[in-house]
């Protein structure tokens, strides 16, 4: 290793720490110093019983450089115990010291990741440590890649739900289900790009919004869990929940403009632990009943399960003809075609076909797609795509429907429109898209028909 690669060596290695244990004090001492001329941090300990007690009070070092011949608790007794009290979602290595080669294979079997013989030389001591320590930041950082969601860097679903069943087994506060009110109306209205662009700004929000011992995850696609340790009331929910949705709105206003035709929130259902158990699964459904009430008085806002309030709502629970209709209906009249996701919009199709058919009416089919210069970046295809949506969408009567069926194709439904019309609508259609400024980056192939099977199909560019 050359002076450079050493001097590297050391300054990556300048925040790391190390803790001797070995009761024979030269040993102890060459050990420190080597490592200390290496740019790494130490600490001494004489026996296995203070080293486990100086860990239980000041926390796990970096690496354990552990003596295996001890009077009393010797190495291979204080290796065991270390790992019990490990985290074993965060191990810290162990290397052994010995002087007898027949330990070597039992240590290795109970668990240390190396081994160094004595007496100790300067390189061996320092090469073989160093490595133990890389190979410990390698196994962390591929550890939490695995378990990352990669849009929102939270927890993913598997990795939350292991945090979240260990933190209701040990831990006192709530398990809380927070859904993001009228998501989808995001992804239809302005598009999936800002769909995520509002996912990873609401994941920041929600990190910076935990206390230290809080927790937090992606469970589903807009949809978190949150363990709030120590928190116990209503109130301290409230006032939480109230933060985040302040933290949203301002961020969501930031990415979509102020005029938003919809509600903004977070809506959070949320359960005592260990109040109603320890058992997360159990836990969890009752956190989500919690959340269904919150969505059902209103939306952005918190509702603590309660299992007294829960039996008394449902024998009262019942919706008059206004109560019902403010569930379905829009909050606003939102200008242009209406946009569905894919299953709504299969519903919509199969009701119009028998509407067609049994009053003799008429509709019309039509996929329109995108086509974009190959040379185009990516980030003029995502300007080019919003674009294409937002001009046919406006482009369209508040009695058509609108579905993305790809990045660059959607699919319209046009009812009440005669075969001599289908052309004047068309151009119509085609007529908003050349207005555009950057039409001449992109052109829109159309293919349609009458609603009806059997009939004709027509294309058109």
């Amino acid at each position: 290793m050359g002076k450079d690669d050493e001097g590297k060596r050391r300054n990556e290695m300048a925040a790391d720490w190390v803790i001797v244990v070995d009761d024979d004090r030269n040993d102890q001492r060459l050990a420190c110093e080597m490592l200390r001329r290496a740019g790494i941090r130490t600490s001494a300990m004489r026996s296995g019983a203070a080293a486990l007690d100086y860990i239980r009070k000041g926390g796990m070092p970096d690496l354990i450089l552990l003596d295996v011949n001890m009077p009393e608790t010797d190495g291979f007794e204080t290796l065991r115990q270390l790992r019990e009290q490990m985290d074993p979602e965060n191990e810290i290595p162990v290397v052994l010291m010995t002087g007898e080669e027949e330990q070597e294979v039992r240590g290795l079997e109970e668990g240390a990741m190396d081994i160094i013989r004595k007496p100790l030389e300067g390189d061996v001591v320092i090469s073989r440590v160093c490595k133990a320590l890389d190979i410990s930041r390698r196994m962390k950082r591929f550890a939490r890649t695995a378990e990352i969601d990669q849009m929102t860097d939270l927890l993913n679903k598997s990795a939350t739900e292991s945090r979240m069943e260990r933190l209701c087994d040990e831990e006192d506060g709530l398990l809380c289900i927070l859904d993001l009110d009228n998501f989808k109306n995001v992804n239809d209205i302005y598009g999936h790009d800002i769909g995520d662009q509002v996912l990873m700004m609401f994941a920041r929000v929600l990190k910076v919004s935990l206390r230290r011992d809080d927790e937090c995850g992606r469970i589903g696609g807009d949809e978190f869990a949150v363990f709030l340790k120590n928190m116990k009331n209503a109130e301290d929910l409230k006032r939480y929940t109230q933060r985040i949705n302040e933290g949203y709105e301002i961020g969501a206003k930031a990415i979509m403009g102020d005029k938003i035709s919809f509600q903004l929130g977070i809506s959070v259902g949320a359960v005592k632990v260990p109040t109603y158990g320890r058992e997360y699964s159990d836990l969890f459904k009752l956190a989500d009943q919690a959340l269904y009430d919150a969505k059902q008085n209103g939306k952005r806002q918190a509702e603590l399960y309660n299992a007294l309030q829960e039996n008394q709502g449902k024998a009262k629970q019942v919706l008059d003809l206004e109560g019902v209709t403010r569930m379905l209906q829009e909050r606003a009249a939102i200008p242009g075609a209406l946009w569905t996701g894919k299953d709504i919009f299969g519903s919509i199709y199969q009701y119009m076909v028998r509407y067609m058919n049994r009053y003799r009416n008429s509709a019309f089919r039509v996929l329109l797609t995108l086509q974009i210069a190959s040379d185009a970046s990516d980030t003029e295809r995502r300007k080019l795509r919003e674009e294409f949506r937002q001009r046919i969408r406006g482009a369209l009567r508040g009695s058509d429907v609108m579905m993305e069926c790809t990045d660059n194709q959607v699919f319209l439904l046009l009812p009440g429109i005669k075969e001599q019309d289908i052309e004047r609508v068309i151009g119509r259609l085609l007529k908003r898209w050349k207005e555009a400024d950057n039409s001449d980056r992109a052109t829109i192939n159309v293919e349609y028909g009458e609603i009806d099977v059997g009939r004709k199909t027509y294309r058109r560019e």
